[in-house]
Order: C-alpha cells, then sequence, then structure tokens
C-alpha cells in the first residue's frame, strides 16, 4: 500500500467541509434550480411526444383533406366536361339494320342522364330518315341515302325513341334497304 499523508487530507477535508458550510445555500439554490430544470425538461418532453403525436394526427388530416380535394377536383373537372359537351358515349357503332320489303321501319330506345344531341351517322341503300321521339316532341331528319348526319337535341333524365323509316315505299310495298349506322351520344 502506498503512503497517505493523513495530516493533509483531513486538512483538505476541513477545508472542503468549511467551504460546503459557507456556501449552502448557494449548494441548495443549486439543487433547487437543477430540479426546476429536470421538472422543465420532463415537462417540455411530455409536450414534445404530444406535438408528436399532433403532429401525426395532422399529417394523416391532411392526407385526408388531399384526397377529398382530389375527388372533389375529379367531380369538378367531369361536370364541366358534361356541361361543355365534350364527352360522347357510342350507342351503336357500325350497326347493319337489314329492312326487308316487309319493314317499313325500326325503332331503338334510348335513356340519357345528361343533356346534350345524338348524332346518327349512316349510309343506306335505299333513301332513309329518322324520327326521333322524346316526350311527346317528335323530330324527323331528311331523306337521304349516302354518307348522312342527323343531329337530334336531348335533354336530360328522358327516354327517347329513334326510328328508321325506309322510304322506298309505295302502295306496291317496299324495296329492301341496307343501312350501316353509328349512334353517338355527345353530353
Amino acid at each position: 500500500m502506498g503512503s497517505y499523508n493523513i495530516p493533509a487530507l483531513q486538512s483538505k477535508v476541513s477545508t472542503d467541509g468549511k467551504w460546503l458550510n459557507g456556501n449552502s445555500s448557494l449548494i441548495n439554490s443549486l439543487e433547487s434550480t437543477i430540479a426546476t430544470d429536470t421538472s422543465q425538461i420532463q415537462s417540455l418532453q411530455s409536450q414534445v411526444s404530444s406535438d408528436q403525436t399532433q403532429f401525426s394526427n395532422d399529417q394523416s388530416t391532411i392526407t385526408a383533406d388531399q384526397a377529398k380535394i382530389t375527388s372533389l377536383t375529379d367531380q369538378v373537372n367531369t361536370l364541366t366536361a358534361i356541361i361543355n359537351l365534350q364527352n360522347s358515349q357510342t350507342l351503336e357503332s357500325n350497326y347493319v339494320v337489314q329492312m326487308s320489303s316487309s319493314t317499313p321501319s325500326l325503332a331503338w330506345a334510348y335513356q340519357v342522364m345528361y343533356s346534350g344531341y345524338i348524332i346518327i351517322s349512316y349510309s343506306s341503300t335505299q333513301n332513309v330518315h329518322y324520327q326521333f321521339d322524346a316526350n311527346g316532341v317528335t323530330m324527323t331528319s331528311a331523306s337521304a341515302s349516302s354518307n348522312s348526319n342527323v343531329i337530334f337535341p336531348i335533354a336530360s333524365g328522358h327516354s327517347y325513341t329513334v326510328i328508321l323509316h325506309n322510304d322506298s315505299c309505295d302502295l306496291l310495298g317496299c324495296s329492301a334497304a341496307i343501312v350501316t349506322e353509328t349512334i353517338t351520344y355527345v353530353y
């Protein structure tokens, strides 16, 4: 074992004890400050945790709100396209109608959701015309046979009937007609 200078150590302990006794209020004040600061740190850590939870919740809300905005924007774009008649749906595409000599007319019925118009593009081996019936209102196209277009306006929520008439009929009967048609609904 090493040698110790016991008197020197006793003197140091005595000096340090006097300093401690003389500065006890300073030490008590520092201990109080440490306790207060420790409490504030714990409070701030709790606040940080709470803020992180709130931030996470806010991010979830923002994500949900952005999804709603996207959905509403899509709805606005869809409705704007409908208002501006930028959508179309083919109801019949290159549909071939064979009208025999005993068939003066044929009819098709449609129901539409939005206002717009119907375009009938057709060609025929005989003169034909179209009749468009909508809730008691009847519109009729001119008689034609080759590469013709007919346009009929429509209102939303109604049923419509498109009737194809063979104009080659007389008192003796009708000549057979072959009609190729495309019917497009523009809305």
